[in-house]
């Protein structure tokens, strides 16, 4: 995720190779939760280095059904949603980023 070093506001997303075994294909189920229109905001004091990017390595999940892409970047629960067009943020009570 490209995150602006000036409001914390996603400016774009590439998705890069990921391994086949964290690749699930499989119908899921919608997670019914409070939604709010508009898009995540990171915190980003002290997150950027000299030169202006950091690295997160993590492993991701990829959930694949028929009319979804999901990507998983943590096992919590979901307590709500923030939607961007077509897009939803699933949130967990810490309010970091879960799933996209």
């Amino acid at each position: 995720m490209g995150i602006s070093e000036v409001d914390g506001s996603i400016v774009s997303f590439t998705l890069t190779l990921v391994d086949k075994i964290n690749v699930e294909f499989t119908e899921y189920p919608d997670i019914v939760t409070p939604l709010k229109e508009g898009c995540p905001l990171f915190k980003t004091n002290g997150l950027f280095n000299d030169n202006g990017f950091f690295d997160d390595k993590n492993d991701i999940k990829l959930g694949v059904s028929s009319d979804s892409l999901r990507i998983f970047f943590e096992k919590l629960p979901i307590v709500s949603h923030i939607q961007n067009g077509r897009i939803k943020f699933g949130l967990p009570e810490r309010k970091i980023t879960c799933h996209d």
